[in-house]
């Protein structure tokens, strides 16, 4: 999927903050530091010049890559009308069609249990999702696909249950430093208030004196 193949490589946040480290964890220093660069750069040409974007080629650049975007919406949508209530696509046990979209799907929710602020898995058993939203747009329309995500939770928990609960540590451990990181502040309103206020004064007054409208006499 180009769309899938630029989140991951051509966004610049989620490639340092996430595409680079789940590739690089089992090479070597030397292999880490040229390889990743390499294979985002195959990755965006091919995402730039698929097949797909071909057909977009009237469009500029910016407008052809949010294309994507809203062509992989789309296509997301319509997985979800077809699977419907359904516990596969195809038949009562898993065919290519469900491990396809598994392999699809794990990079993004992946990424928001890590990094984002949706917790998901409660898509598990919920028709909607009402928790906040996601990090990225494609995923955040994602979450309203909630049969989606419940077929690849059920998949998951199903073949994959070491990694299913992998993902949920990483929620509860995001979700515990999201935590952290608001009561590291509102915990301490004056203190924070004076750090803040302290820090802007001596800005100024650098500042100031930078360009000469304080002047300090030397005796």
């Amino acid at each position: 999927m180009p769309a899938l193949d630029w989140f991951l490589w051509g966004e610049d946040d989620v490639f340092v903050r996430f595409t680079r480290k789940c590739y690089t964890t089992r090479l070597s220093r030397l292999s880490a530091f040229y390889l990743p660069h390499q294979w985002r750069a195959n990755k965006i040409r091919r995402a730039k010049h698929s097949q797909l974007t071909h057909c977009l080629r009237q469009m500029s650049e910016t407008e052809r890559l949010n294309e994507l975007y809203i062509l992989a919406k789309r296509c997301l949508t319509a997985l979800s009308y077809i699977l419907g209530k359904k516990t596969y696509f195809v038949d009562d046990r898993p065919t290519a069609v469900d491990a396809y979209l598994f392999g699809q799907l794990w990079p993004l929710l992946l990424y928001e249990s890590r990094h984002g602020t949706a917790d998901w898995s409660m898509l598990g058993h919920a028709a909607n999702y009402t928790g906040q939203s996601a990090s990225h747009p494609l995923i955040a329309h994602l979450l309203q696909c909630p049969n989606l995500v419940a077929h690849f939770i059920r998949i998951q928990n199903e073949y994959f249950p070491k990694a299913a609960a992998s993902f949920r540590q990483d929620i509860a451990v995001n979700a515990s430093k999201r935590l952290q990181s608001a009561n590291l502040f509102s915990n301490h309103p004056v203190r924070d208030c004076l750090l803040v206020g302290s820090g802007v004064l001596c800005l100024f007054f650098l500042y100031a004196r930078h360009i000469g409208m304080i002047r300090i006499a030397s005796t």
